[in-house]
């Protein structure tokens, strides 16, 4: 679908795709141990944080984007950012689309937490 709309954006992902945001030790291994719990390490994995301080400046295709990744790849799990009540509550209606992969990252971890994932 990046393709479609003409963004070569593999290409530039393969250089960058094991940059990670600097680790705090406990958080970090607090995370990992999750990730391992709950099976997502083995999996493909796409994080989208669909929210932003003004709601002009909100994409308003992500449902669209999440049917699409759900559509087209039967593995990719799909983890959503944000915290606040009204966010969840357009979270928890994506993932009605596949409890199983699209994850609300805040039924997890706490927003300070987020920042590590």
């Amino acid at each position: 679908m990046f393709v479609n709309a003409g963004l070569k954006l593999f290409d530039q992902l393969e250089d960058t795709i094991y940059i990670r945001w600097p680790k705090n030790g406990n958080v970090h291994l607090e995370i990992e141990k999750t990730i391992f719990e709950k099976g997502w390490n083995d999996k493909k994995r796409i994080g989208i944080a669909p929210f932003a301080k003004h709601q002009w400046k909100e994409w308003d295709k992500t449902e669209s984007l999440i049917e699409k990744i759900l559509e087209e790849d039967g593995q990719t799990l799909i983890f959503l950012f944000g915290a606040g009540a009204v966010e969840k509550s357009k979270m928890r209606h994506w993932q009605k689309k596949s409890v199983e992969r699209v994850i609300i990252i805040a039924d997890y971890f706490s927003i300070q937490q987020e920042i590590y994932f």
